[in-house]
């Protein structure tokens, strides 16, 4: 009997340190994500100049292109972010669907996707 208690005991203390060591890492140990994402606007600033540096200056981003592509009749602006998140990815990846209004870009066509590859 007592050596269930014990064997018991022993098992509740390492499944408590597993998930404290899980826990700890989701929310503290630092993953680099790269994101690729794009959608069409009917119209577009004439430089992205503005977008890249607001991204490049949101938490955890540490580098950030913007290029855009002529697909008749609309304008194609593919994002690439590399960024540093926690497990729960946060921070949060940036509003650009937000920003890209307040820049002036218009018309979008649909929400920001991940690139095909």
């Amino acid at each position: 009997m007592r050596s269930a208690a014990v064997a018991s005991a022993i098992a509740v203390t390492i499944l408590l340190l597993f998930g404290t060591a899980a826990w700890f890492a989701l929310h503290f140990v630092p993953i680099d994500f790269s994101y690729g994402v794009e959608t069409d606007f009917v119209e577009v600033p004439t430089s992205d100049a503005e977008l890249q540096k607001w991204l490049q200056g949101q938490p955890g981003v540490w580098k950030a292109w913007v290029e855009r592509q002529r697909v008749e009749p609309r304008w194609r602006i593919l994002v690439t972010i590399g960024m540093t998140q926690n497990g729960w990815r946060d921070p949060p990846f940036p509003d650009l669907a937000g920003k890209c209004a307040e820049l002036g870009y218009r018309g979008q066509q649909r929400p920001f996707q991940d690139q095909p590859r």
